[in-house]
Formats: C-alpha cells, structure tokens, sequence
C-alpha cells in the first residue's frame, strides 16, 4: 500500500521564496529562472509548507530513491535520488528535485535540456524507503541520452 503525500493546490507559498531562488545548484547546472510565465502556468504545488517527511526512510547516505512515471503512458521513465530538501523543494514547486551524487548538488529536471518534468503526484511505498512521483514528461524525454526513457534496453533485444 503506498500513500500519497498532499493535495495540488495552484497558489504561491506565502512567506516563502520561489524554487530555486537564492539556492546553490538552482537549476541543472545553472540557475535558469524557474517562473517564466509559461513555467508558472504548469506548475502546482503538491503541499503549502514544508511537508511532513518523518515516514520516509532516508538510507544512511541522507537519500531516498525516487521513482519516476509518466501519469499518462504510465511509462517509468527515470530513477533518481532525493534528500529531505530536494523532496521538499519538489512538493513545494511542482518541479522534480534531485540530489545528484556525482556532482553533489541539487538539480530541477530540465534546466538545462527543456526536458522539464511537471510533477502530479507524489507517493512512498509500505515501508517509506522508495518514493514515486507521477509527472507531465516535457520535451524529448527523460534521460540524458536523448531516449524517453532510460528504460531503453532490455535483455535478449538488441539496442
């Protein structure tokens, strides 16, 4: 049985900074404005507020991982992983929100690529170790080689 965190609601945060501004790592490799009046227009949060994330279980390196799916196709189309603030940031602005290992920075899905990913929903397993956020796949697709989906290849067919 797997829960979902908060409802969509379409107003700012009062009191609250935009996603992303004044943040390190704002953007994928940039600080790219995240409320350019199309942005805004897809864009909802998932709760106000910082959510409660204490049934989440954060593994010893602080990171929880994060599957994504398209709500239409239902195509899984990447796997990434998240800590408290980038989960956060991602209910918040209605942006995915990763924390990259290999670069040790937060980045928002489609930056820098305009393969921008408009979060549904967002739900966490029985146990709280593994998240799963539905979105609006925007542009190419999702993975950083061009292909829709980084689940491309399969065994016994040729790629």
């Amino acid at each position: 049985m797997s829960a979902a965190i908060g409802r969509p609601v379409g107003a700012p945060l009062p009191g609250r900074p935009a996603a992303g501004a004044g943040v390190p790592g704002a953007g994928e490799r940039g600080s790219a404005d995240l409320h350019g009046p199309d942005l805004l227009a897809r864009a909802h949060p998932v709760v106000e507020g910082a959510a409660d994330l204490s049934d989440i279980r954060f593994g010893a390196d602080g990171l929880v991982v994060a599957v994504v799916q398209e709500i239409e196709t239902r195509d899984v189309l990447m796997v990434a992983y998240m800590d408290g603030e980038a989960l956060r940031r991602t209910l918040e602005s209605g942006r995915t929100w990763y924390w990259s290992r290999s670069r040790s920075e937060y980045w928002c899905k489609g930056e820098t690529s305009g393969n921008r990913q408009w979060v549904r929903r967002v739900a966490y397993d029985c146990d709280g170790d593994a998240v799963l956020v539905e979105v609006e796949q925007e542009g190419r697709g999702a993975c950083h080689t061009g292909q829709r989906t980084c689940f491309y290849r399969a065994f016994g067919e040729e790629t």
